[in-house]
């Protein structure tokens, strides 16, 4: 996380239907108040053709935070030329969110404020389908998270990116 999670609630009025009648349905939302974040990626796969065209730029798609109200725009930050996976520590601070899966022992500090984000969708299967979901753990302001990893084997990854540990999903 780039700075502290605001949020904001908003009342919609939002259209439905019911055996084919449309009605308006007032709705209550939470909005992200100028959110900002980084999202890493690392493999061989598109990195070439992500690279020119976040320079540049240029979307396939309109990219967004899960609303079609709800824009984002993308901006390339840094490429980092060798991202090597770290073996796992007896104790861990990344300044990223952490899958709660990795961590066996969370190392509470007074003053940090943790919050759980939880059923995001994981791996993409095509055709709109997606398999398993991970549930996150993050400081509100934006304050690296210590813990000590689980001692069972999760599919996820702790990569070095120059100074900063982040975990890879």
């Amino acid at each position: 996380m780039l700075q502290p999670v605001r949020t904001v609630a908003q009342q919609m009025s939002m259209l439905g239907k019911d055996a084919g009648a449309a009605f308006n349905r007032p709705t209550t939302i939470e909005l992200l108040v100028n959110p900002a974040y980084r999202i890493y990626y690392t493999g061989e796969e598109y990195t070439e053709a992500l690279i020119a065209a976040l320079a540049a730029e240029q979307t396939v798609y309109a990219t967004y935070l899960g609303a079609a109200y709800a824009l984002t725009k993308p901006l390339l930050y840094r490429v980092y030329p060798c991202v090597e996976p770290v073996a796992t520590a007896d104790e861990i601070e990344s300044k990223s969110v952490v899958p709660t899966a990795m961590i066996g022992r969370l190392v509470v500090r007074p003053d940090r404020y943790y919050c759980r984000a939880g059923g995001y969708l994981r791996q993409y299967r095509g055709s709109r389908r997606f398999e398993q979901s991970v549930d996150f753990l993050y400081e509100k302001d934006g304050k690296p998270i210590r813990f000590v990893p689980g001692r069972e084997p999760v599919d996820f990854q702790l990569a070095a990116f120059g100074e900063d540990l982040i975990c890879l999903v």
